[in-house]
């Protein structure tokens, strides 16, 4: 069975964090061969359309997703 691994953002603001374990660690010359890169899979909640938000299979998720969507569009408005 595979594994995914999924960040949910919350935020209101673009993320602008590391998207890959290879961002985030400082390797010491010559492991670089050996280091596993992963891609982090970001979920930004407040950026997603409402077609998007509506695929949600609990009403929960769509709630928190719509609330995040138009806390960030009336930010924008101000």
């Amino acid at each position: 069975m595979p594994v995914i691994t999924l960040v949910v953002y919350f935020g209101v603001t673009d993320w602008n964090n590391y998207l890959s374990l290879h961002e985030l660690v400082k390797l010491p010359q010559g492991l670089e061969p050996y280091f596993n890169d992963y891609k982090i899979n970001l979920l930004p909640l407040a950026f997603l359309s409402e077609e998007q938000i509506a695929k949600f299979k609990t009403a929960d998720m769509q709630v928190v997703a719509g609330y995040l969507r138009q806390k960030r569009l009336l930010r924008a408005l101000h």
